[in-house]
């Protein structure tokens, strides 16, 4: 793990890239930010890191060594597998700080912003309507994920991994959650935020070994409707329900995950409080 800070006194936040050794997209997105500031491009106005998180599946060309690191969080340094101690010693770096995790997928070709629960999801609404990305998902489904266990912040899925376009809205990302929370001046990141954000949670997923995703993520399938295809044979909803994170070839026995949509972000969060 390599870690870049700037800017006078300890760290107030994080941008946390590489948990996945073959997301590039982000990893290649924060090396560059921080060449820009090492160059002067860009000043920093509050103490800040960047945290190049699984260097050592980056270098193999691979998504991880032993395991998924986002699967064994809070980790041990006790452990014999080295995700599992670098989960502990990244939950020890970002302590205390308002963290942006940034991952790339292979479901979705834009950008959505992620939380763990609805409670994650209240705690951060402001941050969220800075950021002004239009899709936030509630990802309740998951164990051992690294959003589930730091105290402040999210997590941003920046589109298809390895492509141009992922790059792009990784680098946004970052400089836009950069100026949310005083680290830079407001004249970076996206060129138009949404005011308007909408928000789903996963209430499940969809098994599916072989499954072709003919939808759209994010967007309504129908009780009835096809949403997949496995050797010519149709697959139809039995009930209504939203995708998120469904792809052909993302999961190996799964097509993704049923998701409910929950209302607009000021909605949902009002009716939590």
């Amino acid at each position: 793990m390599r870690v870049y800070s700037f800017g006078e006194g300890s760290p107030e936040v994080s941008v946390v890239f590489g948990i996945h050794g073959d997301e590039v997209s982000g990893i290649d997105s924060g090396l560059d930010i921080v060449s820009d500031i090492d160059d002067g491009v860009i000043d920093v106005l509050r103490p800040v890191q960047f945290v190049f998180v699984n260097e050592e599946a980056y270098d193999r060309g691979s998504r991880f060594c032993n395991v998924d690191l986002n699967r064994v969080f809070p980790g041990s340094l006790d452990s014999d597998v080295f995700e599992e101690r670098l989960a502990s010693e990244l939950l020890d770096v970002v302590e205390g700080t308002v963290v942006l995790d940034v991952h790339s997928t292979v479901s979705y070709s834009g950008v959505f912003s992620c939380v763990s629960s609805r409670d994650m999801l209240v705690e951060n609404s402001e941050l969220i309507r800075c950021m002004g990305i239009d899709t936030c998902a509630v990802l309740s489904d998951f164990d051992g994920e690294f959003m589930q266990y730091f105290d402040e912040g999210l997590c941003v899925e920046v589109g298809v991994m390895h492509s141009e376009r992922a790059f792009k809205l990784a680098r946004l990302s970052m400089m836009q959650f950069l100026s949310c929370t005083g680290v830079i001046g407001d004249d970076y990141g996206f060129d138009a935020v949404s005011e308007e954000i909408d928000v789903f949670e996963t209430a499940g997923c969809i098994e599916g070994e072989g499954v072709r995703f003919v939808g759209d993520n994010f967007s309504k399938v129908g009780s009835g409707e096809v949403f997949g295809v496995r050797d010519d044979e149709e697959i139809v909803a039995e009930e209504l329900f939203y995708p998120i994170l469904m792809s052909t070839d993302g999961y190996s026995e799964i097509v993704g995950y049923r998701g409910e949509y929950l209302g607009v972000l000021d909605d949902v969060v009002g009716s939590c409080e």
